[in-house]
């Protein structure tokens, strides 16, 4: 009998709404929920393959020959990874992630120069990725973190160095799967034809006109 008074029902409608807009919340930010429990799962994921540490600058790299940072590098990219090092420095420098003298050590460290030949010393050295600046060090500790799951012992597929490494001796590049994501424009030709390739080589041709562009604007003499 203590519902009809004003104390009681303006408690009970008060709870009432607050269960109502919690249902409703759920049913519009369904993808909050999802996103909350892949979360989780991706939290315990990364902690059971020791993924919590892939910044971690504290780690000092041996690019040294017989170092295990230098094996493992040689290992998941080929004979030619000192190459891949020196345009992986390069990379840090032109994005201004590093001075030309921190470039010339980390060069140094794996006895190459800027254009990827191995110097005469070969002795090679250590980098303390610390000494970097915060971003390149965080780059270069995730990439040294992750080499030992590119070779495939933490994801369950065999790694064969000559076939599976970028310089190795029988590396195919048709075998590496193609990632491409093309979101077209309005009325944009993904796949050009060979006829749309033929109709203009002039600028204005690759200008839309009342229905399309006549050509790329490039391509004259296509056969």
């Amino acid at each position: 009998e203590d519902w009809a008074t004003a104390g009681c029902a303006s408690c009970a409608s008060f709870v009432f709404f607050v269960w109502v807009l919690v249902v409703l919340s759920v049913m519009i930010d369904v993808y909050f929920v999802f996103y909350v429990f892949a979360g989780v799962g991706g939290a315990v994921m990364a902690l059971n393959r020791n993924l919590n540490d892939l910044k971690n600058t504290s780690h000092v790299v041996k690019l040294s020959q017989g170092a295990d940072d230098a094996a493992l590098f040689e290992h998941a990219f080929g004979p030619g990874w000192r190459g891949i090092w020196a345009a992986m420095v390069n990379g840090l420098v032109e994005e201004s992630l590093i001075s030309p003298d921190a470039a010339r050590q980390l060069l140094v460290a794996a006895s190459v120069d800027a254009h990827g030949h191995m110097t005469s010393s070969g002795a090679g050295g250590e980098v303390h990725l610390a000494s970097l600046p915060p971003l390149a060090g965080e780059r270069l500790a995730f990439f040294f973190k992750s080499l030992k799951y590119l070779t495939g012992k933490e994801i369950g597929h065999r790694f064969r160095s000559e076939t599976d490494s970028l310089t190795g001796e029988q590396f195919d590049p048709g075998q590496l799967p193609s990632l491409t994501q093309i979101i077209p424009a309005y009325d944009e030709a993904v796949l050009p034809s060979v006829e749309w390739l033929r109709g203009g080589g002039k600028l204005q041709d690759a200008v839309n006109l009342e229905v399309a562009s006549r050509g790329d604007g490039i391509h004259t003499n296509l056969q």
